[in-house]
């Protein structure tokens, strides 16, 4: 059972039983693959906030064996989904996750570290996220290191970005963490692909504003350049199959952003045919 007593960072004990005063955030819809690791990487934390966009599989069920501090929103995006869990929040320092996301054990012994020691004036922290892709840790395709502000104190910040790429917005100083996220986006390349198309629907109508004739010069330029970046120039190559993979993936995430695009424009009837 979680306890509701905030303590000042300098009274924490070392004891590894006791809980921080962290707010956890997680966002949530049909996660039940993914969710029991995920709040169970959070157990250090006194309040864990999960937002669900009414979820149809196990989800509630399994995180209200972890909290009871669940809420259900109806989806209007990431950042409007975090905002609203940020809301919600007991204690000002938060730490966001996603589902399919979990704090290593050396993460949750730096995070203790810096309560420990009273922060260092610090007012947020990016923290390395470490992606497992099919079984293997992915270290280059610019997917590591991947430092993401994700523990924070909401005085000083808030999410924002571009749908559906979130992040938390600060002006305050931050500081690095050596320690990780631990990142499992999908269990197989459907699933990468399901996830590419959900996505590329999103930024399509972002950019909706984007004339056809650019839109079909990016159809050609764009995959090819985002497939040189992240197989050549971010070293994707070094990651072997997997990485080749991840590569061609991203750089079809382009094709499909741009084909949506032209495909919108077709059906407004904007290009005389």
């Amino acid at each position: 059972m979680q306890t509701n007593t905030t303590k000042h960072p300098s009274a924490i004990q070392s004891d590894d039983s006791k809980r921080l005063p962290i707010s956890a955030c997680v966002i949530t819809y049909n996660e039940e693959m993914n969710i029991e690791d995920c709040l169970r990487s959070l157990s250090f934390c006194d309040d864990i906030v999960v937002v669900d966009s009414f979820s149809t599989d196990r989800t509630l069920e399994i995180s209200r064996g972890h909290t009871s501090r669940i809420y259900q929103h109806t989806y209007e995006g990431n950042i409007t989904q975090k905002n609203f869990a940020l809301s919600n929040v007991k204690y000002e320092w938060v730490l966001s996750l996603d589902a399919d996301e979990r704090v290593s054990p050396e993460l949750e012994k730096e995070i203790r570290a810096e309560f420990a020691r009273g922060f260092g004036g610090y007012s947020g922290y990016l923290i390395r996220r470490h992606v497992n892709y099919l079984g293997k840790w992915i270290n280059h395709c610019g997917w590591f290191p991947d430092y993401k502000l994700r523990l924070f104190n909401k005085r000083h910040a808030h999410f924002g970005g571009s749908e559906p790429h979130d992040m938390v917005i600060t002006s305050s100083k931050v500081r690095r963490l050596r320690g990780k996220i631990l990142h499992y986006p999908c269990d197989s390349v459907s699933e990468h692909l399901r996830t590419i198309d959900k996505y590329s629907t999103i930024t399509a109508a972002r950019l909706s504003s984007c004339s056809y004739s650019r839109a079909v010069a990016l159809l050609i330029l764009a995959p090819l350049g985002k497939f040189l970046e992240m197989y050549v120039l971010k070293g994707g190559i070094l990651d072997g199959i997997h990485g080749l993979i991840i590569c061609l993936i991203s750089s079809f995430s382009r094709f499909l952003r741009y084909a949506k695009i032209i495909e919108m424009k077709l059906s407004s009837e904007e290009v005389n045919r």
